[in-house]
């Protein structure tokens, strides 16, 4: 009941900050207001907030069906209907055509979901068909891939000279080439790389990889603040810290995983093997990241190449990185194996 009450309050105030911002700020902020993730962790907190009710309360309750698909029928109902009132004379009434962009309709959706998951009749028993259950799974990779495949589809298209109107072709195959897509994408790509992934979770520590990437994400920018102040001089290398960081953000990781410091085993013997396996992702990592900084300063992206910014970044991230480990030792977060007699 408290992570409940805890995700309406999170909505709530989080709608009056987004509708504030938007009638102040819109269209200035339009990028910020539509995509930023701050915006959309109140429904991802509703969402897992929703499974975790389901999974440990809602599955094990038995509810008349009448119940669940009057609550089905009832949030479909008001959410198609703000969808398209919104859309008709509503809209003139919306400041700037709020869209609901930030989690609007997510108690609405949540409620849909749980219904429909906690009913038996035969409405969830039709859509519990394997068929209907692997198109759905396909949402996720169509939701990543159709913006880049319908671009470049569309562009595909407009210079072919054997379509004479490419609009045409477009409006008809792009959903089905879409399924086919997302299909693919699912049994190929996101099947194997969820049991990849689960495989892993079970070897590494979540705790040291997610203070890992807080760790590099405070290097980054602090080193650049340290470095070059706050004026001019720092202005003109944020395009460098933000390639700095995106490159940090997926090769630190990755050479973590790849040399073991990552490892629960390295973390519960600790000694030269945990430092040896940090001072290589570290240093390794730093090396790539300063390649790929010098050669889009080699090519004129940049004006300069601030070498002493890749030496601080590597002692940062080494040190800090250490630190962690040993404190989870010396906390004993992580047990060293005991010695067998």
């Amino acid at each position: 009941k408290k992570l409940i009450w805890l995700s309406l309050v999170v909505w709530a105030v989080s709608q009056i900050i987004h509708f504030t911002l938007w009638v102040g700020y819109y269209p200035v902020l339009k990028e910020i207001l539509l995509y930023s993730p701050p915006f959309h962790f109140n429904s991802f907190l509703m969402g897992v907030v929703g499974g975790v009710w389901y999974l440990r309360v809602g599955q094990d309750q038995r509810i008349n069906s009448r119940v669940t698909l009057f609550f089905v029928a009832l949030s479909f109902f008001l959410v198609a209907a703000y969808t398209i009132i919104s859309r008709g004379s509503l809209s003139t009434y919306l400041p700037h055509n709020l869209q609901p962009m930030a989690g609007l309709l997510a108690p609405l959706l949540i409620l849909f979901i749980v219904s429909l998951a906690m009913d038996g009749s035969w409405l969830s028993k039709s859509f519990n068909r394997r068929a209907l259950v692997d198109l759905g799974e396909t949402s996720y990779a169509i939701y990543i891939l159709h913006v880049p495949v319908i671009w470049l589809y569309e562009r595909a298209l407009e210079s072919s000279a054997l379509i004479s109107n490419p609009y045409a072709v477009k409006q008809w195959t792009t959903i089905p080439i879409m399924i086919v897509i997302g299909l693919t994408a699912h049994f190929y790509v996101d099947t194997p790389l969820r049991r990849w992934l689960k495989s892993l979770l079970q070897r590494i520590s979540v705790r040291t990889l997610l203070l890992d990437l807080a760790i590099l994400t405070l290097s980054v920018f602090l080193v650049f603040r340290l470095r070059f102040g706050d004026g001019r001089e720092y202005r003109s290398y944020q395009e460098m810290e933000r390639l700095v960081f995106w490159a940090a953000f997926f090769i630190r990781p990755l050479l973590s995983l790849l040399l073991n410091s990552l490892s629960r085993a390295n973390l519960q013997n600790g000694g030269m093997q945990m430092v040896r396996s940090v001072f290589l992702s570290t240093t390794i990592g730093s090396v790539l990241i300063a390649g790929i900084a010098y050669i889009g300063y080699a090519v004129g992206w940049f004006e300069n190449f601030p070498r002493s910014v890749f030496i601080y970044d590597w002692l940062m991230v080494f040190v800090i990185s250490l630190i962690v480990r040993f404190g989870f030792r010396a906390f004993k977060i992580y047990k060293p194996d005991p010695i067998p007699a």
